[in-house]
């Protein structure tokens, strides 16, 4: 069974979206607008949401550490 490529993660206020267009993105939970896009490798991964980090473990192995406030790469 693989993962979904489109699945949801949330942390306090956060909400991240692994989509199928290889993308992370950030949705404020209260408008449902894009707060950010970070390009990943694939959308078969997990992210984990804690203080002012998002970590993506791609499904190929790789983990990917990005800024919850804007996205970019850490």
């Amino acid at each position: 069974m693989r993962p979904s490529p489109s699945s949801l993660h949330t942390g306090g206020d956060a909400l991240v979206v692994a989509g199928r267009n290889n993308r992370l993105i950030r949705v404020d939970p209260w408008t449902g607008q894009s707060m950010w896009t970070a390009k990943v490798d694939n959308a078969y991964g997990t992210a984990v949401i804690g203080d002012d980090t998002v970590m993506y473990h791609e499904q190929m192995g790789l983990l990917r550490c990005f800024e919850l406030v804007d996205g970019s790469l850490r």
